[in-house]
């Protein structure tokens, strides 16, 4: 009621005028343009209402949406989607031309778009230095060169763009001649001028701002782990790791010769430098990924590193230069403290170091350690904060993962102290905490975090809860088909985070897989569907606010080529299985749209584990219906992907 008798009026009497002005070209859709904008214009700004001087209950409501870091502006620039590090720029030297920019940095504000604008149909190209017009004497063989023209004097081209967000920018048919398609001249690289070439010749394709979260909290970020870079895991490294026996870090450092050896330290620097390349976080972002949790250890940290603890020190730079190259790439990060002085769980290679116990809860020593390691995550993240080259980047931090449920008030306690150290520091505007819990259900945990956020907003707005979803580790039934997992994603998950609705408790899937032990994996369009179906509860789910896939790759054994295959995004998009663009081509906005979730089996006033059985209702009226919509959702999916089956 407040938007709708208040603030729409305000923006429609206000911006509307303005842009009827500015270009009357948009005179015969008037209304409906100018309604859509001012909509638009009212959700991205409402999570910028400022909180102090907010008097009636009304206005706080809308300051409270600025309390909520997960909400997730793209910036309005266009990016070509090879190189999304590449934006299109207005020439700095003053000229009417257009070019390729590395993205932000000093050209940004040459670099911003209007916002909205390829939304609303065939519309111009601006940029703040005007609009883009396709020279006068274009034809099918010379397209001739484009420039940029005050919006008020010409109005600009009616430019066609992608309604996904991803595609070729396009002049439709007509005084130029056949349609033709932005692209770069030549080569693209930092500095390529731009110009329109007929589509038959092949167009780029670029990357536009999609709808981004809404005030609510709906419409999730989608992420990816940069798992084993910082934390090596022997599994994610099969043939130098697992095929050696070598457990974890803590042991490849040490076979080769331990943390003051030349060649241990030579070793992992080339890790580092080699595991995450540009090129890796460019096709992530064309997949449709804004966001990364990156995980680390307590070593990575000068102020509590100890060199007799067996790790090697020096990761820092190349975290530091990595999210150099997101900001570049438009991206986000949360920074994960993925293993603690100790180790907080036992027998895991995530720790650091494999422990038959959790020395993290068991020893005050290292507990306090793990606290000081807390504290100096905060003040990189402040240090990063500070610079040009990283600013606006991190958005997050995640104080401890995947603890031993066996030491729950350990687990409490350690949270209870820490959350407030690193909100007077992190403010709740601007950084995600996330919590991690391994309870099932999340009933108890979730409870205890709700009681907290409610009781003492002021240090525990903003933060969320991690939950990990699996469909492995011991919650497989024979006999075994795809269907069953599709029912654990539509239906056992979407029921396992309902706590976190019934609550308010905002949530984020800090890791999930499309690995399920399914023996067909390969076949047909298992992959893609599942990473739909998931991507679609992500969406749906009110309480659930971003998610991060487990994992962007995986050095794969070329001895042993499927093998952890479908745990690398990267990987399962070389060989075929999931389509490269596929978060712009598929629809999110319902549950599980190609199947349809309407068989779930009752969960109704059951409690739902993560191992629970899932199975598909029967329907005997339909005639085997859910296996037509099944084998239909395959062969669509295929059909999307535009590429055969690889059997690698």
């Amino acid at each position: 009621d407040f938007l709708e008798h208040r603030v729409l009026p305000f923006c429609l009497g206000h911006i509307g005028p303005a842009l009827e002005q500015e270009d009357s070209r948009l005179a015969p859709q008037t209304k409906e343009g100018m309604n859509a904008l001012a909509a638009a214009a009212i959700v991205a700004g409402i999570s910028r209402v400022a909180a102090a001087g907010a008097s009636t209950v009304e206005e706080r409501l809308v300051a409270g949406a600025a309390t909520k870091p997960w909400l997730f502006e793209e910036e309005q620039v266009v990016r070509l989607a090879d190189r999304p590090d590449l934006c299109l720029t207005a020439a700095a030297d003053g000229g009417a031309s257009l070019e390729l920019r590395t993205c932000g940095g000093e050209a940004l504000e040459r670099q911003l778009l209007f916002a909205a604008a390829h939304r609303l149909g065939p519309s111009a190209l601006r940029l703040a230095d005007g609009c883009v017009v396709v020279a006068a004497n274009a034809t099918e063989e010379n397209a001739g060169s484009i420039h940029l023209a005050p919006c008020g004097s010409h109005g600009g081209d009616a430019f066609q763009f992608p309604s996904t967000g991803h595609g070729s920018i396009r002049l439709p048919a007509g005084q130029h001649g056949e349609e033709l398609c932005l692209a770069p001249l030549g080569a693209a690289v930092d500095g390529a001028p731009m110009h329109m070439q007929p589509c038959r010749a092949g167009g780029h394709a670029f990357l536009l701002s999609r709808e981004g979260p809404s005030p609510d909290g709906r419409g999730a970020f989608l992420g990816v782990n940069l798992g084993g870079w910082l934390v090596m895991e022997s599994w994610m490294w099969p043939a130098e790791m697992e095929a050696n026996h070598i457990h974890d870090e803590y042991s490849y450092i040490a076979k080769h010769g331990g943390p003051s050896d030349p060649q241990a330290k030579t070793r992992m620097q080339e890790h580092w430098d080699t595991f995450l390349r540009p090129e890796h976080l460019d096709r992530l972002r064309r997949f449709g990924t804004t966001h990364v949790r990156i995980p680390f250890g307590y070593w990575l940290l000068d102020q509590v590193y100890n060199e007799s603890d067996g790790f090697v020190s020096g990761g820092e730079p190349y975290l530091a230069r990595a999210l150099g190259w997101l900001k570049q790439r438009g991206m986000r990060a949360v920074l994960d403290l993925h293993a603690l002085p100790g180790g907080q769980a036992r027998r895991q290679s995530f720790t650091g170091r494999v422990t038959p116990v959790e020395h993290f809860f068991l020893e005050d020593h290292e507990f306090e350690r793990g606290k000081r390691a807390v504290r100096a995550m905060v003040e990189l993240v402040q240090k990063y904060e500070a610079s040009a080259a990283t600013s606006g980047v991190v958005v997050g931090v995640e104080l401890l993962n995947e603890p031993s449920n066996r030491h729950y008030d350990r687990i409490t306690e350690f949270y209870d102290e820490m959350v407030p150290v690193v909100r007077a520091a992190l403010p709740a505007d601007r950084y995600l905490v996330l919590l991690s819990f391994m309870d099932s259900p999340h009933a108890k945990s979730m409870n205890w975090l709700a009681e907290r956020i409610q009781a003492d907003p002021g240090n525990w707005s903003g933060v969320v809860y991690d939950a990990h979803l699996y469909h492995l580790f011991g919650d497989n039934h024979a006999p075994w088909a795809e269907h069953q997992d599709y029912c654990k994603a539509c239906c056992r998950d979407a029921h396992i985070v309902r706590p976190a609705s019934a609550t308010g408790v905002p949530t984020v899937v800090g890791e999930y897989s499309l690995a399920t032990g399914f023996v067909g994996w390969h076949e047909g369009r298992f992959l893609q569907t599942s990473m739909h179906n998931y991507m679609s509860l992500w969406s749906t789910a009110s309480s659930v606010v971003g998610s991060f896939l487990w994992n962007f790759r995986i050095i794969i054994d070329p001895a042993r080529p499927r093998r952890y295959l479908e745990w690398s995004l990267l990987d399962m998009i070389d060989a075929g299985f999931v389509q490269p663009d596929l978060a712009y081509a598929v629809d999110t906005s319902t549950i599980c749209p190609a199947i349809g979730a309407d068989r779930c089996p009752d969960f109704a006033n059951r409690t739902v584990y993560w191992n629970t059985r899932c199975e598909w209702q029967a329907d005997a009226s339909a005639g085997g219906g859910l296996r037509r919509r099944l084998a239909s959702a395959s062969e669509a999916a295929q059909a999307s992907a535009g590429v055969a089956d690889i059997l690698v």
